[in-house]
């Protein structure tokens, strides 16, 4: 997704793009290549997009990317004042978002997915980033806030029927789908 001119073409005709490729690292050797690949990738394919006619974009975030307000105590997407973030992971997520807003005010409709966790029942290996949705191998389980990529799946398909644009939700497994009052595996679920 860096390297613009070897995909930028591939965008003719294109009606939607789905967005979920970012670089997820708590480390301080990564953040340039975080900020490459988080902000300026994202950047440049708003920038393609916008320039191919592409009409609509869902951008998959991350639960822990959002915005932690001025108040230590106050945790929200839509807080105000100026954001603290918790890590420059965080903070390019942040960004990311913002060119994907961008997008929207240059015409095209938007929503964005913040996920919440993912697990590998293969591994016990939790907290996966959103790039491992390539993988089908993901399980639900019982525990709070895991996802399938069924689950993340529903929700981009839920943006798109119910045309749920220039909206952003926190996706979780255990809070169905915007509108639902059970998830599809008939579970119950609060509205969203």
């Amino acid at each position: 997704i860096t390297d613009l001119p070897e995909w930028e073409e591939q965008l003719e005709g294109i009606d939607l793009i789905v967005h979920c490729a970012h670089l997820e690292s708590y480390q301080r050797r990564d953040r340039k290549r975080m900020t490459q690949y988080n902000v300026l990738a994202t950047r440049n394919l708003v920038d393609a997009a916008l320039s191919y006619g592409v009409n609509r974009m869902v951008y998959l975030g991350s639960a822990y990317a959002l915005a932690r307000s001025a108040d230590p105590l106050l945790i929200a997407s839509d807080a105000s004042g100026n954001p603290v973030f918790h890590s420059h992971f965080a903070r390019t997520i942040f960004h990311a978002e913002l060119e994907i807003w961008r997008a929207e005010a240059e015409g095209m409709q938007v929503g964005i997915l913040h996920p919440a966790r993912l697990i590998d029942p293969e591994s016990g290996k939790r907290d996966l980033p959103v790039g491992a949705l390539t993988e089908d191998k993901y399980a639900h389980t019982d525990q709070m806030g895991l996802l399938t990529t069924g689950d993340l799946g529903n929700w981009v398909r839920c943006v798109l029927d119910r045309s749920l644009w220039s909206e952003r939700f926190l996706v979780c497994s255990d809070l169905g789908t915007p509108g639902s009052n059970t998830r599809e595996d008939g579970a119950q679920s609060g509205e969203s």
